[in-house]
């Protein structure tokens, strides 16, 4: 059974943009970036028109969370988390 998650704080990785977010437990990470994504307003694409891709890492163990995870299984009430770019080198 999914634990109740009332509320988590998101901010993007400059810290500049945050809010506080209720995700729905059998939400997968990949669903709830894509919502985060939208309500902080973060850009779908760069400067030379590629798409962003973006993922979620949580503070307090610096882990980043796959998109294929349940909310439930990777965040605790009250988590803070950050919206980042994916960097792919190369």
């Amino acid at each position: 059974m999914a634990t109740l998650i009332t509320r988590i704080k998101v901010s993007d990785v400059t810290g500049l943009k945050s809010t506080e977010f209720q995700p729905h437990p059998g939400e997968t990470v990949l669903v709830m970036v894509q919502e985060l994504t939208r309500n902080l307003g973060l850009p779908d694409v760069d400067g030379r028109g590629q798409p962003i891709a973006y993922s979620a890492r949580r503070e307090s163990d610096g882990q980043s969370l796959a998109a294929s995870e349940f909310v439930a299984d990777v965040l605790n009430e009250h988590d803070n988390v950050f919206i980042e770019p994916d960097i792919n080198a190369g």
